[in-house]
């Protein structure tokens, strides 16, 4: 497997020590997420408005999902839900993950600077480059400012009407454009060069903020998305890789002890029955075995 333009890899390999892998198994509720949140908005240098209008379809979408999100049935939460299109949903989940982005690299300000960080990477085999639109020529450059460009490189695409429809209503599949999951993959494959730094340069700080659980909660929200939908490659998650088959593991666990992983909801008939999705332009039913 090819590596991605931008990301020099020396090898696949877990830089995680055993003491830090046993701290992070040990802090992986979400007791403090939102008075953790709110203190890091409050402090925030990058606070922006949401990439898309409050009154969207996508945005409402993504709200939706926010209030369902709880730790023990977090892998089951990113399952598209009855009657949302694929694009839709993707593009909802990412709008979420995308403002959680942002709340990582306020967290790190102040912590991570050219000082401490001269170069992006994940301990001292990956070093990660960066390369757009406007300069296409992979380049070096401190992992704070590597981050910010992705905050505002993302924030770009997400509020472009024409990547992200902003109908009020439900969204179509084809009103997407033809290269919308090729940039959606890209966005998550540097959201996880975040993660990985951030594990990897910045644990010791996480915790000194009390702020692991919130870290670690973040990382499986975005974990278990990317791989329902397989928008990252194993390749490039393979520095994190002993930290991705332990949460993986835990929460395999714990869907055994609550029966196997369930299937998205569904509405049913007065006499029981699971309703068939609602056809429209652009949306194909699924059978009614894929719900609950």
């Amino acid at each position: 497997m090819s590596p991605t333009p931008g990301f020099d890899d020396a090898g696949p390999t877990s830089v995680l020590t055993a003491l830090e892998l046993t701290a992070l198994s040990a802090a992986t509720d979400e007791e403090s997420f939102e008075s953790h949140v709110a203190a890091v908005l409050k402090r925030s240098r990058t606070k922006r408005r949401p990439p898309i209008p409050e009154y969207s379809g996508i945005y409402k979408l993504h709200l939706d999902a926010n209030a369902t999100l709880g730790n023990s049935n977090l892998r089951e939460q990113q399952q598209r839900p009855w009657g949302v299109g694929y694009f839709e949903w993707v593009a909802a989940k990412t709008v979420q993950l995308f403002e959680q982005l942002v709340f990582l690299v306020t967290v790190l300000e102040g912590t991570c600077t050219t000082e401490t960080c001269p170069v992006m990477g994940c301990g001292r085999q990956v070093t990660y480059k960066w390369a757009d639109e406007v300069n296409p020529t992979p380049r070096t450059m401190p992992a704070l400012e590597y981050m910010e460009t992705l905050v505002e490189w993302g924030h770009k695409m997400l509020s472009d009407p024409t990547f992200l429809p902003q109908d009020k209503g439900t969204v179509a599949d084809a009103s997407f454009p033809k290269d919308f999951i090729p940039r959606i993959k890209k966005l998550h494959t540097r959201i996880f060069r975040c993660f990985a730094h951030t594990y990897t340069h910045h644990f010791a700080q996480v915790q000194e903020r009390d702020g692991e659980a919130t870290l670690n909660f973040c990382f499986k929200h975005w974990l278990f998305f990317v791989r329902e939908f397989e928008l990252v490659a194993d390749g490039e998650m393979a520095p994190l890789g002993q930290l991705i088959n332990m949460f993986e593991a835990k929460q395999d666990l714990v869907e055994k002890q609550n029966g196997g992983r369930q299937k998205p909801l569904a509405p049913k008939s007065k006499d029981g029955e699971i309703l068939i999705e609602p056809a429209r332009p652009g949306f194909v039913p699924r059978p009614v075995e894929a719900f609950r």
